[in-house]
Protein backbone atom coordinates (compact mmCIF):
# COMPACT_ATOMS: atom_id res chain seq x y z
CA UNK A 1 0.00 0.00 0.00
CA UNK A 2 1.94 3.32 -1.13
CA UNK A 3 1.97 6.07 1.51
CA UNK A 4 0.00 9.23 0.91
CA UNK A 5 1.25 12.08 -1.68
CA UNK A 6 1.79 14.60 1.57
CA UNK A 7 3.32 11.89 3.75
CA UNK A 8 6.11 11.73 1.18
CA UNK A 9 6.68 15.16 0.72
CA UNK A 10 7.01 15.78 4.66
CA UNK A 11 9.33 12.86 4.70
CA UNK A 12 12.05 14.19 1.72
CA UNK A 13 11.39 17.63 3.41
CA UNK A 14 12.48 15.73 6.67
CA UNK A 15 15.25 14.20 5.04
CA UNK A 16 16.81 17.35 3.01
CA UNK A 17 16.59 19.19 6.68
CA UNK A 18 18.35 16.50 8.25
CA UNK A 19 21.05 16.82 5.37
CA UNK A 20 21.52 20.71 5.20
CA UNK A 21 21.75 20.35 9.46
CA UNK A 22 24.20 17.48 9.12
CA UNK A 23 26.13 19.58 6.81
CA UNK A 24 25.89 22.79 8.69
CA UNK A 25 26.90 20.72 11.94
CA UNK A 26 30.15 19.42 10.32
CA UNK A 27 31.19 22.85 9.05
CA UNK A 28 30.60 24.47 12.89
CA UNK A 29 32.71 21.22 14.29
CA UNK A 30 35.28 21.26 11.53
CA UNK A 31 36.08 24.91 11.69
CA UNK A 32 38.57 24.78 14.46
CA UNK A 33 40.38 22.28 12.67
CA UNK A 34 40.40 24.45 9.11
CA UNK A 35 41.22 27.69 11.22
CA UNK A 36 44.50 25.25 12.76
CA UNK A 37 45.35 23.83 9.15
CA UNK A 38 45.39 27.33 7.39
CA UNK A 39 47.45 28.65 10.22
CA UNK A 40 50.04 25.95 10.05
CA UNK A 41 50.47 26.25 6.09
CA UNK A 42 50.11 29.82 5.84
CA UNK A 43 52.21 31.36 9.19
CA UNK A 44 54.26 27.70 10.79
CA UNK A 45 55.43 25.68 7.23
CA UNK A 46 57.26 28.42 5.88
CA UNK A 47 59.34 28.72 9.00
CA UNK A 48 59.16 24.82 10.37
CA UNK A 49 63.03 25.28 10.11
CA UNK A 50 62.90 27.87 13.31
CA UNK A 51 60.31 25.36 15.10
CA UNK A 52 63.03 22.34 14.60
CA UNK A 53 66.09 24.77 15.61
CA UNK A 54 64.28 26.23 18.62
CA UNK A 55 61.73 24.67 19.68
CA UNK A 56 62.29 21.12 18.90
CA UNK A 57 65.86 21.31 20.81
CA UNK A 58 64.14 22.18 24.52
CA UNK A 59 64.58 19.66 26.83
CA UNK A 60 60.87 18.55 26.47
CA UNK A 61 61.13 18.20 22.54
CA UNK A 62 63.66 15.54 23.30
CA UNK A 63 62.21 13.80 25.87
CA UNK A 64 58.92 13.54 23.29
CA UNK A 65 61.06 12.72 20.31
CA UNK A 66 62.72 9.76 22.52
CA UNK A 67 59.67 8.30 23.99
CA UNK A 68 58.26 8.61 20.21
CA UNK A 69 61.11 6.65 18.67
CA UNK A 70 61.31 3.78 21.82
CA UNK A 71 57.48 3.54 20.85
CA UNK A 72 58.11 2.64 17.23
CA UNK A 73 61.11 0.97 17.78
CA UNK A 74 59.65 -2.06 19.32
CA UNK A 75 57.65 -2.46 16.00
CA UNK A 76 60.93 -2.77 13.61
CA UNK A 77 62.60 -5.19 16.42
CA UNK A 78 64.23 -8.07 15.66
CA UNK A 79 62.43 -11.36 16.71
CA UNK A 80 63.41 -12.25 20.43
CA UNK A 81 66.22 -14.81 20.40
CA UNK A 82 64.91 -16.85 24.28
CA UNK A 83 61.10 -15.85 24.19
CA UNK A 84 61.35 -18.37 27.48
CA UNK A 85 63.80 -15.66 29.20
CA UNK A 86 62.11 -12.68 28.45
CA UNK A 87 64.97 -10.60 31.10
CA UNK A 88 67.49 -11.58 28.90
CA UNK A 89 66.42 -10.81 25.57
CA UNK A 90 68.98 -7.56 23.89
CA UNK A 91 66.69 -4.27 23.52
CA UNK A 92 64.58 -3.75 20.48
CA UNK A 93 67.08 -3.62 17.37
CA UNK A 94 65.78 -2.75 13.90
CA UNK A 95 69.23 -4.60 12.45
CA UNK A 96 71.81 -6.95 13.52
CA UNK A 97 74.61 -5.53 15.10
CA UNK A 98 77.41 -5.72 11.96
CA UNK A 99 81.32 -4.93 12.12
CA UNK A 100 83.17 -3.49 8.79
CA UNK A 101 86.85 -4.27 8.51
CA UNK A 102 88.49 -1.02 7.35
CA UNK A 103 92.36 -2.11 7.96
CA UNK A 104 94.02 -5.09 9.63
CA UNK A 105 93.31 -3.09 13.40
CA UNK A 106 90.56 -0.42 12.53
CA UNK A 107 87.28 -1.63 12.69
CA UNK A 108 83.70 0.44 12.32
CA UNK A 109 80.75 -1.81 14.07
CA UNK A 110 77.13 -0.33 13.34
CA UNK A 111 75.08 -0.06 16.42
CA UNK A 112 71.25 -0.21 14.98
CA UNK A 113 69.62 2.55 17.30
CA UNK A 114 65.50 3.53 17.18
CA UNK A 115 63.75 3.11 14.34
CA UNK A 116 66.52 3.71 11.77
CA UNK A 117 68.91 5.77 13.53
CA UNK A 118 72.67 4.21 12.58
CA UNK A 119 75.56 4.64 15.26
CA UNK A 120 79.13 3.89 14.82
CA UNK A 121 81.93 2.55 16.94
CA UNK A 122 85.22 3.10 15.26
CA UNK A 123 87.82 0.74 17.40
CA UNK A 124 91.83 -0.41 17.47
CA UNK A 125 91.08 -3.98 17.83
CA UNK A 126 94.51 -4.26 19.32
CA UNK A 127 94.43 -2.07 21.87
CA UNK A 128 90.53 -0.98 22.39
CA UNK A 129 90.75 2.75 21.53
CA UNK A 130 87.24 4.05 20.43
CA UNK A 131 85.42 6.88 19.27
CA UNK A 132 81.74 6.94 18.86
CA UNK A 133 79.65 8.73 16.40
CA UNK A 134 76.29 9.78 17.10
CA UNK A 135 74.97 7.70 20.08
CA UNK A 136 71.37 8.07 19.82
CA UNK A 137 69.73 5.88 21.57
CA UNK A 138 71.59 4.95 25.13
CA UNK A 139 69.76 1.64 25.64
CA UNK A 140 70.76 0.10 22.30
CA UNK A 141 74.35 1.89 22.73
CA UNK A 142 75.09 0.84 25.77
CA UNK A 143 74.29 -3.11 24.57
CA UNK A 144 76.11 -2.60 21.76
CA UNK A 145 79.18 -1.39 23.94
CA UNK A 146 78.97 -4.84 26.01
CA UNK A 147 79.02 -6.76 22.70
CA UNK A 148 81.80 -5.18 21.37
CA UNK A 149 84.21 -5.61 24.68
CA UNK A 150 82.62 -9.36 24.38
CA UNK A 151 84.18 -9.43 20.46
CA UNK A 152 87.70 -8.05 21.17
CA UNK A 153 88.06 -9.60 24.16
CA UNK A 154 91.23 -10.04 26.16
CA UNK A 155 91.17 -6.57 24.87
CA UNK A 156 89.30 -3.57 27.09
CA UNK A 157 87.23 -1.38 24.68
CA UNK A 158 88.22 2.30 26.23
CA UNK A 159 85.72 5.15 24.55
CA UNK A 160 87.67 8.06 24.37
CA UNK A 161 85.91 10.69 22.07
CA UNK A 162 82.28 10.79 21.28
CA UNK A 163 81.55 12.60 17.80
CA UNK A 164 78.32 14.22 17.12
CA UNK A 165 77.36 15.49 13.36
CA UNK A 166 74.84 17.71 14.65
CA UNK A 167 72.90 18.54 17.44
CA UNK A 168 69.38 16.88 17.16
CA UNK A 169 68.30 14.15 19.95
CA UNK A 170 67.73 11.37 17.92
CA UNK A 171 71.74 11.67 17.43
CA UNK A 172 72.47 12.97 20.91
CA UNK A 173 70.24 11.21 23.66
CA UNK A 174 72.52 8.59 24.48
CA UNK A 175 75.59 10.78 25.57
CA UNK A 176 74.92 10.53 28.66
CA UNK A 177 75.16 6.59 29.06
CA UNK A 178 77.92 6.55 27.16
CA UNK A 179 79.59 9.07 29.47
CA UNK A 180 78.48 7.13 32.49
CA UNK A 181 80.66 4.07 30.87
CA UNK A 182 83.38 6.31 30.08
CA UNK A 183 83.50 9.30 31.81
CA UNK A 184 86.94 10.41 30.60
CA UNK A 185 85.29 10.51 26.78
CA UNK A 186 85.32 13.88 25.40
CA UNK A 187 82.44 14.80 23.15
CA UNK A 188 82.72 17.30 20.34
CA UNK A 189 79.71 18.91 18.22
CA UNK A 190 80.12 21.52 15.66
CA UNK A 191 80.55 25.01 17.45
CA UNK A 192 77.35 26.82 16.53
CA UNK A 193 75.51 23.95 17.62
CA UNK A 194 73.93 24.20 21.17
CA UNK A 195 74.18 20.88 22.14
CA UNK A 196 73.88 20.27 26.19
CA UNK A 197 76.37 17.42 26.17
CA UNK A 198 79.30 18.61 24.19
CA UNK A 199 82.04 19.22 25.77
CA UNK A 200 84.66 20.27 22.70
CA UNK A 201 83.54 22.27 19.74
CA UNK A 202 85.08 22.11 16.65
CA UNK A 203 84.95 23.98 13.13
CA UNK A 204 85.72 23.52 9.55
CA UNK A 205 89.48 21.77 8.79
CA UNK A 206 90.19 20.62 12.34
CA UNK A 207 91.61 17.31 13.02
CA UNK A 208 90.34 15.29 16.25
CA UNK A 209 93.44 12.80 17.70
CA UNK A 210 92.35 9.97 19.22
CA UNK A 211 95.27 7.93 19.77
CA UNK A 212 95.94 6.30 16.61
CA UNK A 213 92.89 7.41 14.54
CA UNK A 214 91.89 10.79 13.55
CA UNK A 215 89.23 12.45 12.13
CA UNK A 216 89.09 15.43 9.46
CA UNK A 217 86.26 17.93 10.05
CA UNK A 218 84.30 19.17 7.13
CA UNK A 219 81.41 21.92 8.01
CA UNK A 220 78.64 20.93 6.02
CA UNK A 221 75.90 24.25 7.20
CA UNK A 222 72.43 22.88 5.91
CA UNK A 223 70.38 20.20 7.90
CA UNK A 224 71.29 22.15 11.14
CA UNK A 225 74.09 24.81 11.10
CA UNK A 226 76.47 23.36 12.99
CA UNK A 227 76.38 20.06 10.99
CA UNK A 228 79.83 18.51 10.16
CA UNK A 229 81.11 15.39 8.87
CA UNK A 230 83.76 13.30 10.07
CA UNK A 231 86.41 11.91 7.70
CA UNK A 232 88.32 9.29 9.33
CA UNK A 233 92.20 9.12 7.65
CA UNK A 234 93.66 6.27 6.49
CA UNK A 235 97.04 4.74 9.22
CA UNK A 236 99.73 6.26 6.78
CA UNK A 237 97.84 9.69 7.03
CA UNK A 238 97.18 9.70 2.59
CA UNK A 239 93.19 9.97 2.15
CA UNK A 240 90.22 9.20 3.58
CA UNK A 241 89.00 5.56 4.47
CA UNK A 242 85.60 6.26 5.71
CA UNK A 243 83.16 9.09 6.27
CA UNK A 244 80.65 9.79 8.66
CA UNK A 245 78.21 12.01 7.45
CA UNK A 246 74.99 12.41 9.52
CA UNK A 247 71.98 13.48 7.97
CA UNK A 248 73.25 15.54 5.78
CA UNK A 249 74.26 12.23 3.43
CA UNK A 250 71.46 9.69 2.53
CA UNK A 251 72.03 6.76 1.04
CA UNK A 252 70.44 7.65 -2.40
CA UNK A 253 69.39 11.05 -0.48
CA UNK A 254 69.89 13.79 1.48
CA UNK A 255 68.31 15.55 4.88
CA UNK A 256 66.17 18.08 5.30
CA UNK A 257 67.80 21.89 4.99
CA UNK A 258 65.89 23.19 8.16
CA UNK A 259 68.07 26.16 9.06
CA UNK A 260 69.68 26.80 5.88
CA UNK A 261 66.09 27.14 4.65
CA UNK A 262 63.61 24.36 3.39
CA UNK A 263 63.23 26.25 0.17
CA UNK A 264 66.72 26.68 -0.80
CA UNK A 265 68.40 23.59 -1.73
CA UNK A 266 71.49 25.38 -2.50
CA UNK A 267 72.90 24.69 0.94
CA UNK A 268 72.62 21.27 0.64
CA UNK A 269 73.95 20.98 -2.84
CA UNK A 270 76.87 22.92 -2.24
CA UNK A 271 77.88 20.23 0.74
CA UNK A 272 77.33 17.62 -1.62
CA UNK A 273 79.94 19.34 -3.87
CA UNK A 274 82.22 19.81 -0.88
CA UNK A 275 82.65 16.01 -0.28
CA UNK A 276 83.56 15.38 -3.73
CA UNK A 277 86.45 18.17 -3.32
CA UNK A 278 87.69 16.84 -0.17
CA UNK A 279 87.61 13.19 -1.14
CA UNK A 280 89.76 14.17 -4.75
CA UNK A 281 92.00 16.40 -2.63
CA UNK A 282 92.95 13.48 -0.31
CA UNK A 283 92.51 10.51 -2.78
CA UNK A 284 91.31 7.19 -2.89
CA UNK A 285 87.91 8.58 -3.36
CA UNK A 286 86.94 4.88 -4.41
CA UNK A 287 87.57 2.74 -1.78
CA UNK A 288 86.03 5.57 1.15
CA UNK A 289 83.18 4.19 2.83
CA UNK A 290 80.31 6.61 3.71
CA UNK A 291 78.28 6.16 6.59
CA UNK A 292 75.04 7.57 7.08
CA UNK A 293 73.01 8.52 10.33
CA UNK A 294 69.79 6.70 9.10
CA UNK A 295 69.14 3.91 6.46
CA UNK A 296 66.73 5.31 4.58
CA UNK A 297 68.12 3.47 1.50
CA UNK A 298 65.05 1.47 0.98
CA UNK A 299 62.88 4.55 1.27
CA UNK A 300 64.89 6.94 -0.92
CA UNK A 301 65.10 4.34 -3.95
CA UNK A 302 61.51 3.11 -3.62
CA UNK A 303 60.70 7.22 -3.94
CA UNK A 304 63.26 7.62 -7.10
CA UNK A 305 61.60 4.47 -8.41
CA UNK A 306 57.74 5.44 -7.73
CA UNK A 307 58.94 9.17 -9.82
CA UNK A 308 60.54 6.79 -12.91
CA UNK A 309 57.28 6.72 -15.53
CA UNK A 310 56.01 10.07 -13.50
CA UNK A 311 56.44 14.05 -14.87
CA UNK A 312 58.16 15.78 -12.20
CA UNK A 313 56.90 18.76 -10.64
CA UNK A 314 60.21 20.25 -10.43
CA UNK A 315 60.83 23.68 -11.81
CA UNK A 316 64.02 25.38 -12.06
CA UNK A 317 62.90 28.37 -11.90
CA UNK A 318 58.90 28.45 -10.61
CA UNK A 319 58.39 32.00 -11.30
CA UNK A 320 59.51 31.88 -14.92
CA UNK A 321 57.80 28.98 -15.89
CA UNK A 322 61.05 27.39 -17.10
CA UNK A 323 60.20 23.71 -16.60
CA UNK A 324 63.17 20.78 -16.70
CA UNK A 325 61.98 17.58 -15.48
CA UNK A 326 64.47 15.26 -13.54
CA UNK A 327 62.77 11.93 -14.27
CA UNK A 328 64.41 8.96 -13.98
CA UNK A 329 62.70 8.24 -17.80
CA UNK A 330 65.69 10.84 -18.83
CA UNK A 331 68.39 8.72 -17.31
CA UNK A 332 70.68 6.36 -18.76
CA UNK A 333 70.24 3.01 -18.73
CA UNK A 334 73.02 2.69 -16.55
CA UNK A 335 71.57 4.66 -14.08
CA UNK A 336 67.98 3.57 -13.89
CA UNK A 337 68.94 -0.06 -13.58
CA UNK A 338 71.79 0.75 -10.90
CA UNK A 339 68.66 2.31 -8.80
CA UNK A 340 66.46 -0.73 -9.21
CA UNK A 341 69.92 -3.07 -8.39
CA UNK A 342 69.97 -0.90 -5.20
CA UNK A 343 66.57 -0.67 -4.59
CA UNK A 344 66.00 -4.67 -5.19
CA UNK A 345 69.58 -4.94 -2.51
CA UNK A 346 68.28 -3.01 0.13
CA UNK A 347 65.13 -4.54 0.10
CA UNK A 348 66.72 -7.86 0.75
CA UNK A 349 68.59 -6.84 3.21
CA UNK A 350 65.86 -5.22 4.85
CA UNK A 351 64.34 -8.31 4.97
CA UNK A 352 67.01 -10.38 6.18
CA UNK A 353 67.44 -7.18 9.20
CA UNK A 354 71.05 -6.41 7.53
CA UNK A 355 71.64 -2.59 7.58
CA UNK A 356 71.93 -1.12 4.16
CA UNK A 357 75.29 1.20 5.62
CA UNK A 358 77.92 1.48 4.18
CA UNK A 359 78.03 2.68 0.86
CA UNK A 360 80.50 3.90 -1.79
CA UNK A 361 80.69 7.24 -3.96
CA UNK A 362 80.68 5.62 -6.85
CA UNK A 363 77.36 4.61 -6.06
CA UNK A 364 76.06 7.24 -4.69
CA UNK A 365 76.72 9.26 -8.28
CA UNK A 366 74.34 6.75 -9.81
CA UNK A 367 71.31 6.60 -7.40
CA UNK A 368 71.37 10.32 -5.64
CA UNK A 369 69.62 13.15 -7.16
CA UNK A 370 72.11 15.02 -6.30
CA UNK A 371 74.24 14.28 -7.22
CA UNK A 372 72.73 13.83 -11.00
CA UNK A 373 71.45 17.47 -10.59
CA UNK A 374 75.45 18.36 -10.13
CA UNK A 375 76.86 15.77 -13.31
CA UNK A 376 73.60 17.54 -15.38
CA UNK A 377 74.81 21.58 -14.19
CA UNK A 378 78.65 20.51 -15.18
CA UNK A 379 77.44 19.27 -18.23
CA UNK A 380 76.04 22.10 -18.97
CA UNK A 381 78.46 24.33 -18.28
CA UNK A 382 80.34 22.90 -20.33
CA UNK A 383 78.39 22.79 -22.90
CA UNK A 384 78.25 26.60 -22.87
CA UNK A 385 81.76 26.83 -22.67
CA UNK A 386 82.29 24.67 -25.65
CA UNK A 387 79.88 26.81 -27.67
CA UNK A 388 81.33 29.76 -27.03
CA UNK A 389 85.01 28.39 -27.89
CA UNK A 390 83.54 27.40 -31.14
CA UNK A 391 81.53 31.00 -31.62
CA UNK A 392 84.63 32.99 -30.40
CA UNK A 393 87.36 31.27 -32.72
CA UNK A 394 89.32 30.97 -29.53
CA UNK A 395 92.96 29.33 -30.57
CA UNK A 396 93.42 26.55 -28.73
CA UNK A 397 90.55 24.04 -28.89
CA UNK A 398 92.17 20.71 -29.95
CA UNK A 399 90.26 18.04 -31.69
CA UNK A 400 88.47 15.91 -29.55
CA UNK A 401 90.59 12.72 -31.01
CA UNK A 402 93.66 14.13 -30.07
CA UNK A 403 94.73 13.76 -26.51
CA UNK A 404 95.27 16.54 -24.11
CA UNK A 405 97.64 16.99 -21.01
CA UNK A 406 94.63 17.77 -18.96
CA UNK A 407 96.10 16.54 -16.25
CA UNK A 408 93.45 14.04 -15.27
CA UNK A 409 94.61 10.56 -14.20
CA UNK A 410 92.06 8.26 -16.50
CA UNK A 411 93.64 4.33 -16.54
CA UNK A 412 91.79 3.24 -19.72
CA UNK A 413 91.96 -0.40 -19.68
CA UNK A 414 90.82 0.13 -15.93
CA UNK A 415 87.68 2.20 -17.15
CA UNK A 416 87.10 -0.02 -19.72
CA UNK A 417 86.78 -3.17 -17.40
CA UNK A 418 84.37 -1.15 -15.00
CA UNK A 419 82.59 0.32 -17.93
CA UNK A 420 81.77 -3.35 -18.80
CA UNK A 421 81.09 -4.64 -15.74
CA UNK A 422 78.76 -1.90 -13.99
CA UNK A 423 75.62 -3.51 -15.43
CA UNK A 424 76.48 -6.77 -12.90
CA UNK A 425 73.69 -8.08 -10.78
CA UNK A 426 72.98 -11.17 -8.63
CA UNK A 427 69.11 -10.01 -9.67
CA UNK A 428 69.79 -10.69 -12.76
CA UNK A 429 66.04 -12.31 -13.05
CA UNK A 430 64.77 -9.37 -11.83
CA UNK A 431 66.33 -6.63 -13.70
CA UNK A 432 65.08 -9.08 -17.13
CA UNK A 433 61.51 -9.19 -15.81
CA UNK A 434 61.57 -5.34 -15.35
CA UNK A 435 63.00 -5.17 -18.71
CA UNK A 436 60.30 -6.75 -19.98
CA UNK A 437 57.67 -5.42 -18.33
CA UNK A 438 58.79 -1.66 -19.21
CA UNK A 439 56.70 -0.09 -21.69
CA UNK A 440 58.05 -0.58 -25.78
CA UNK A 441 58.61 3.18 -26.00
CA UNK A 442 60.50 3.39 -22.82
CA UNK A 443 63.69 2.46 -23.74
CA UNK A 444 63.60 4.55 -26.29
CA UNK A 445 63.26 7.25 -24.20
CA UNK A 446 66.01 5.78 -22.08
CA UNK A 447 68.61 5.89 -25.01
CA UNK A 448 72.08 7.00 -24.00
CA UNK A 449 73.03 9.88 -25.06
CA UNK A 450 76.59 11.95 -25.88
CA UNK A 451 77.44 13.43 -22.11
CA UNK A 452 76.73 16.73 -22.63
CA UNK A 453 73.59 16.58 -25.55
CA UNK A 454 75.10 18.14 -28.58
CA UNK A 455 73.57 21.53 -28.82
CA UNK A 456 70.88 23.01 -31.10
CA UNK A 457 71.54 24.91 -34.19
CA UNK A 458 68.90 27.23 -33.31
CA UNK A 459 67.67 28.22 -30.38
CA UNK A 460 64.32 29.86 -29.17
CA UNK A 461 63.99 32.93 -26.62
CA UNK A 462 62.77 30.66 -23.74
CA UNK A 463 65.47 28.03 -24.73
CA UNK A 464 68.15 30.70 -24.65
CA UNK A 465 66.13 31.92 -20.99
CA UNK A 466 66.16 28.37 -19.88
CA UNK A 467 69.95 28.25 -21.15
CA UNK A 468 70.95 31.28 -18.80
CA UNK A 469 68.63 30.47 -15.95
CA UNK A 470 70.59 26.46 -15.71
CA UNK A 471 74.19 27.86 -16.49
CA UNK A 472 73.98 29.94 -13.06
CA UNK A 473 72.33 27.41 -11.53
CA UNK A 474 75.12 25.48 -11.89
CA UNK A 475 77.49 28.31 -11.06
CA UNK A 476 75.47 28.86 -7.74
CA UNK A 477 75.43 25.14 -7.58
CA UNK A 478 79.24 24.61 -8.05
CA UNK A 479 81.21 27.82 -7.90
CA UNK A 480 80.91 28.31 -4.00
CA UNK A 481 81.96 26.25 -1.19
CA UNK A 482 79.23 26.13 1.76
CA UNK A 483 78.39 29.45 3.15
CA UNK A 484 77.57 29.34 7.03
CA UNK A 485 74.32 30.48 7.56
CA UNK A 486 75.15 33.41 9.72
CA UNK A 487 78.00 36.11 10.35
CA UNK A 488 78.25 34.48 14.29
CA UNK A 489 78.67 30.95 12.94
CA UNK A 490 81.16 32.01 10.07
CA UNK A 491 83.31 33.28 12.69
CA UNK A 492 82.80 29.65 14.91
CA UNK A 493 83.07 26.87 12.01
CA UNK A 494 85.44 28.71 10.00
CA UNK A 495 83.34 29.02 6.88
CA UNK A 496 82.83 31.99 4.32
CA UNK A 497 80.19 34.49 5.79
CA UNK A 498 77.05 34.50 4.09
CA UNK A 499 76.47 36.73 1.49
CA UNK A 500 74.59 40.11 1.72
CA UNK A 501 74.69 40.87 -2.11
CA UNK A 502 73.40 38.53 -4.74
CA UNK A 503 75.26 36.21 -5.66
CA UNK A 504 75.35 37.51 -9.10
CA UNK A 505 77.90 39.80 -8.27
CA UNK A 506 80.13 37.68 -6.33
CA UNK A 507 83.07 35.26 -7.49
CA UNK A 508 82.90 31.77 -8.49
CA UNK A 509 86.00 29.68 -8.05
CA UNK A 510 86.50 28.26 -11.16
CA UNK A 511 89.01 26.02 -10.02
CA UNK A 512 86.82 24.57 -7.94
CA UNK A 513 84.72 24.06 -10.35
CA UNK A 514 87.18 21.65 -11.97
CA UNK A 515 87.46 19.84 -8.84
CA UNK A 516 83.92 19.15 -8.89
CA UNK A 517 83.69 17.97 -12.49
CA UNK A 518 86.79 15.88 -12.27
CA UNK A 519 85.31 13.89 -8.89
CA UNK A 520 81.24 13.67 -10.31
CA UNK A 521 82.68 12.08 -13.34
CA UNK A 522 85.08 10.12 -11.72
CA UNK A 523 83.52 6.55 -12.71
CA UNK A 524 82.64 7.12 -16.29
CA UNK A 525 83.64 5.92 -19.11
CA UNK A 526 86.76 7.20 -21.04
CA UNK A 527 85.37 9.76 -23.44
CA UNK A 528 83.49 11.03 -20.84
CA UNK A 529 86.58 11.76 -18.16
CA UNK A 530 88.20 13.00 -21.56
CA UNK A 531 85.62 15.06 -21.86
CA UNK A 532 86.46 16.64 -18.30
CA UNK A 533 89.62 16.97 -19.35
CA UNK A 534 88.34 19.13 -22.30
CA UNK A 535 85.96 21.19 -19.29
CA UNK A 536 89.28 22.26 -17.73
CA UNK A 537 91.24 23.22 -20.79
CA UNK A 538 88.27 25.27 -21.52
CA UNK A 539 88.15 26.46 -18.31
CA UNK A 540 91.59 27.89 -18.72
CA UNK A 541 90.62 29.89 -21.66
CA UNK A 542 87.65 31.35 -19.85
CA UNK A 543 90.11 32.36 -16.81
CA UNK A 544 92.42 33.95 -19.63
CA UNK A 545 89.77 35.77 -21.65
CA UNK A 546 88.23 36.98 -17.79
CA UNK A 547 92.20 37.95 -16.39
CA UNK A 548 91.35 35.51 -13.11
CA UNK A 549 90.26 32.60 -11.52
CA UNK A 550 87.67 34.24 -9.88
CA UNK A 551 84.65 35.72 -11.22
CA UNK A 552 80.71 36.82 -10.63
CA UNK A 553 78.18 34.39 -12.49
CA UNK A 554 76.69 37.89 -13.71
CA UNK A 555 79.69 38.53 -16.11
CA UNK A 556 80.44 35.10 -16.90
CA UNK A 557 76.96 34.11 -18.23
CA UNK A 558 77.05 37.19 -20.10
CA UNK A 559 80.41 36.34 -22.02
CA UNK A 560 79.13 33.23 -22.61
CA UNK A 561 75.60 33.57 -24.10
CA UNK A 562 75.67 37.30 -25.17
CA UNK A 563 74.02 40.22 -22.55
CA UNK A 564 70.70 39.04 -22.08
CA UNK A 565 68.17 42.23 -22.85
CA UNK A 566 64.89 41.27 -21.77
CA UNK A 567 66.11 41.25 -18.24
CA UNK A 568 63.21 38.17 -17.00
CA UNK A 569 65.93 36.64 -14.43
CA UNK A 570 67.10 39.66 -13.06
CA UNK A 571 63.68 40.92 -12.51
CA UNK A 572 62.66 38.32 -10.70
CA UNK A 573 65.97 38.48 -8.37
CA UNK A 574 64.31 42.11 -7.72
CA UNK A 575 61.15 40.84 -7.26
CA UNK A 576 62.56 38.84 -4.35
CA UNK A 577 64.51 41.37 -3.09
CA UNK A 578 61.64 43.99 -3.18
CA UNK A 579 59.40 41.18 -1.33
CA UNK A 580 62.21 40.57 1.24
CA UNK A 581 61.80 36.57 0.10
CA UNK A 582 63.37 35.21 3.60
CA UNK A 583 63.27 31.98 2.41
CA UNK A 584 65.67 33.22 -0.29
CA UNK A 585 68.11 36.11 1.15
CA UNK A 586 70.51 35.23 -1.57
CA UNK A 587 68.04 35.92 -3.72
CA UNK A 588 69.32 32.87 -5.69
CA UNK A 589 67.22 30.71 -8.49
CA UNK A 590 64.18 28.84 -6.85
CA UNK A 591 65.31 25.13 -6.16
CA UNK A 592 64.55 21.90 -7.74
CA UNK A 593 62.60 19.16 -5.20
CA UNK A 594 65.47 16.68 -4.44
CA UNK A 595 65.35 13.31 -2.13
CA UNK A 596 65.24 15.08 1.55
CA UNK A 597 63.65 13.31 5.37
Amino acid sequence: MEAPEPIMFVVSWLVLLGAIVLVLATTILSLPVLILSGFLYIFLLPHFGLVVEHLYMLRLGGWGHVKLMNYGKKEFALPPTNPESPEKQPPPLHSMLTGISLTETIKVFIVPSFVDNLTYVIVNINTGVAAIVDPGDEENVVYGLHQIQASIKPNEIDVRAILLTHKHWDHVAGVPGVKKMFPGATCYCGASENSPFADSHVKNNDTITVSDLQFHVVAVPAHTRGSCIFFLRKSDKEGFSAIFTGDTLFGGGCGASFEAGLSNAYSMRRCFAEIVVQLNAHGDAENCKIFSGHDYVNTMMKRELNSATKESNGNIIDKLSLSTTVTSTKFPPAFFFKLCENFYVSERKRLLKIVNSPTYLETELAISPIFRLLRDLIGHLNLCLKEWVVCENIDGEPPVDVDVDVDVDVDVEKKKKKAATSFSTVYTQDLEALAKGLEPNMLDMMTIEEYPPPAAEKVEAIEIKKTRVKLLTALFSVGFSPFAISNRDARKMNLPAKKSTPLLDECVDLNRIVKIASGVFLFDTPSVVAEMGLLRFRLNKLKIELGAANFCPRKITDLLLGEEKNDGYFAFCRFSKQNKNKNSPEHELSPIPTNVV
